[in-house]
This record gives structure tokens, C-alpha cells and sequence, in this order.
């Protein structure tokens, strides 16, 4: 296969093409992918390199096509590991992008960097994986501020529309959850929500229905009215929702799948002295005693209120996930 390059109107000379995936070729993309599985088995090939996920299970890395993040318990285990990439991936003609590459350590007191082709790979205290960022503290603020950008520059990037008064409210907020509401909730089922997280996502959120209604000071209107006039709900509602629709495709996934094992897996090492904290399942859990104790009790809101807004969130939950307060 031969290309050539195309500058102002002339095409230079011919280049040979011997490696790469053929744009269009139908085929290319399942060998490839072939060619991606073999190089990360011949790369944990040793099955106790890795993070330890249960008695005799080892978790050595998460892939998708060629995203590929690697996971060792020891500095040594991912030198190692990276070494072996490195080498295996040259052996098809492929390689690692060192540039692109990132590490990042958890409670591991090693100073010692990873290298790469005798480059020293650099390490960050955050970083981006399939469009979610993972902080080290294990927190959702780095991965929020992160979704609240992306949002505001896709609303940004449709101003003409929202200012327009040929296309209707209805067609308006269609745009607006397709271009925008899914940027900002993308990867919000495995938030870890805060009061000041709802907070500023509620925020952003009536902001943008305020603009797409027309409203700017001094002319206002409260919260309830304006998601009554745009027919949304409190964003902290509708991650709730998308919350309970993923547990329920994990708790429904085969008990060896990885998703529905993270629920209950406990990491190795030792935790700090106070309260343990809570892991996923018991999260869920709670959130579901807490739908049903809403019912009885008032809230800041009084009673009537409390039991509506309970009414309104319980119902939607419990049926397809009746199987969460049966242990």
C-alpha cells in the first residue's frame, strides 16, 4: 500500500505503508484489535503481577481498543509490566506513546519513576481515562469540574440557537439534553456527590435553562417555576436515577464480571485509623432505606412536601431493584 501527500495542488513523492490501520478496510480494525488482545496476554502473562481482586484472582489491566491502563501493585511489578509492553507491542510493529503515557501511584512510597524506552514517564496526580478523571484521593471534584467545562462549551458553542425565536422551547431543550446535559452527567453513576458537587451542578444547569428561556436579571424567577417551565427535574434527581439504572445492569452482570466484583472488593493494604469508609453496595444500600424513611419524616420542606418528593423518586427505584434489601 502507497500514499502520497497532497501540498497546494502538487503530490510529492510516494510513501510505503507498512504498518497502520487501512482507513475504510473493514478487516483492519478486528485484526488489530486481535493484534491489541495478544500483546496485553503476553504482557500479564505472569498472573501474579497485578492488583489483588480476590483469593485467586489478580486484576492486571483495564482495556479498550488501544486505551489500555495497566495496574501493579509494586513499582517494580509496573516497570516490569511496561518493559514487557514495550517490548511485545515492537514485536507486531507497534508502539507505546511515551508523550501520551501517564502513571500514577496510591499509597505506594516509592519515589523511583517509570520509564520508557530510558525516558522517565510522567507522573500525575490526576488523569484521564475514557473521558473521566481519576484523582488519586479517589474524590469526583477534579472529574466534575472536568464535565461542568465541557458542558459550558458545547452550550457556548450553540448560542445562536438558544437566542433564536424560530425554533420552539420543546426542540430548544431536546438540543439542550442531547449537546449538553449528556456532557455534563457523562460518568456521574460512579460520582461520589457532595452537597457542594449538586450544588455547583445545579447551579450550571439553571443557568443554562435560564438562558435558553430568556431570562437574565433583573428579571427572575425561582428554581421550582423554572424547571416546572422547562420540565426538568433537580439534577440531583436525575443522577439518582442514572445511579440506580447502572447498579442494576451490574447486579444483573455474571458474579465473575468486574463491575458487579468492585461492589464488594476490598483493596489490599491498610486503611488509616477513624471510621472506615463505606463502599459502593453499601451506598446504594443506604440510599435505598433512605427512600423509604423520606416517606415518614419531614425534611426542612415539612411533611407534605418530604412525602411528595419521596413519592415521586421511590417508585422508579424499587421494582427493578427490589434485590438490593434482600440480604
Amino acid at each position: 500500500m502507497q500514499c502520497q501527500v497532497l501540498h497546494q495542488g502538487s503530490a510529492h513523492g510516494k510513501i510505503e505503508v507498512l504498518t497502520g490501520v487501512r482507513q475504510g478496510c473493514l478487516l483492519s480494525p478486528f485484526l488489530f484489535l486481535l493484534c491489541i488482545d495478544w500483546i496485553t496476554k503476553q504482557t500479564i502473562s505472569n498472573n501474579k503481577n497485578g492488583n489483588q481482586w480476590s483469593l485467586t484472582e489478580h486484576l492486571h489491566n483495564l482495556d479498550f481498543a488501544d486505551d489500555i491502563a495497566l495496574l501493579s501493585h509494586t513499582h517494580q511489578q509496573m516497570q516490569d509490566k511496561t518493559t514487557r509492553l514495550e517490548t511485545t507491542a515492537a514485536e507486531l510493529g507497534l508502539k507505546v506513546n511515551g508523550p501520551k503515557t501517564k502513571t500514577t501511584r496510591i499509597n505506594n512510597k516509592s519515589m523511583n519513576s517509570i520509564t520508557l524506552e530510558g525516558h522517565a514517564l510522567e507522573e500525575v496526580n490526576k488523569l484521564t481515562y475514557l473521558g473521566s478523571v481519576i484523582a488519586v484521593n479517589g474524590g469526583s471534584e477534579e472529574d466534575v469540574k472536568a464535565r461542568t467545562g465541557k458542558a459550558r462549551a458545547s452550550f457556548n458553542i450553540l448560542t445562536k440557537i438558544w437566542k433564536t425565536k424560530n425554533i420552539s422551547l420543546k426542540t430548544k431543550l431536546k438540543i439542550y439534553s442531547s449537546n449538553v446535559k449528556s456532557v455534563l452527567l457523562y460518568g456521574s453513576e460512579t460520582w461520589k456527590n457532595t452537597t457542594t458537587i449538586i450544588s455547583k451542578l445545579q447551579t450550571f444547569t439553571n443557568h443554562c435553562l435560564r438562558s435558553i428561556l430568556g431570562i437574565f436579571w433583573p428579571n427572575t424567577i425561582n428554581n421550582i417555576t423554572l424547571w416546572e417551565r422547562t420540565n426538568q427535574e433537580p439534577i440531583e434527581i436525575q443522577i439518582k436515577r442514572r445511579k440506580w439504572i447502572w447498579i442494576g445492569h451490574a447486579l444483573r452482570r455474571n458474579n465473575t464480571a468486574i463491575t458487579k466484583q468492585a461492589l464488594t472488593w476490598n483493596p489490599q493494604g491498610k486503611r488509616g485509623r477513624g471510621r472506615p469508609k463505606k463502599h459502593l453496595e453499601k451506598k446504594h444500600r443506604a440510599r435505598v432505606q433512605e427512600g423509604r424513611a423520606d416517606v415518614a419524616t419531614a425534611g426542612e420542606d415539612g411533611p407534605r412536601q418530604a412525602r411528595g418528593k419521596a413519592i415521586h423518586q421511590w417508585p422508579m427505584f424499587r421494582k427493578e431493584y427490589k434485590g438490593l434489601t434482600t440480604n
